[in-house]
């Protein structure tokens, strides 16, 4: 299974794996990204991470039940915009929450 890396400020996407050799979190390692902070949302929670130096910010987002919207964005250019992709992650899940969701990601009508 991969998640899309998304460099914030060049759009550019590609796959790393979950688990194993060149993970995601493997990946940031190599590219001087620390964890800076973790930020429950109910029942996930987001990794705020920070290049060491440089003020630059990544954001790992899991998956939202069964979503598929797991993500790390990446080459965030400062906290403040992390900030911002934060509050649009919390709004998410409070939308989310709301529908009431199956177990294949499907919105029930079905009451």
């Amino acid at each position: 299974m991969n998640i899309t890396a998304i460099n914030l400020q060049t759009e550019d996407k590609f796959d790393l794996p979950t688990s194993g050799d060149g993970n995601w979190m493997d990946w940031l390692a190599t590219q001087g990204y620390l964890i800076h902070d973790r930020i429950s949302l109910g029942y996930i929670a987001l990794e705020l991470y920070c290049c060491e130096g440089s003020g630059i910010y990544a954001l790992y987002h899991p998956s939202l039940q069964g979503l598929r919207t797991a993500c790390l964005f990446f080459n965030i250019p400062t906290e403040d915009a992390a900030q911002d992709l934060i509050d649009l992650a919390q709004q998410m899940v409070v939308i989310v929450e709301s529908l009431d969701l199956d177990g294949a990601g499907q919105v029930s009508w079905i009451a």
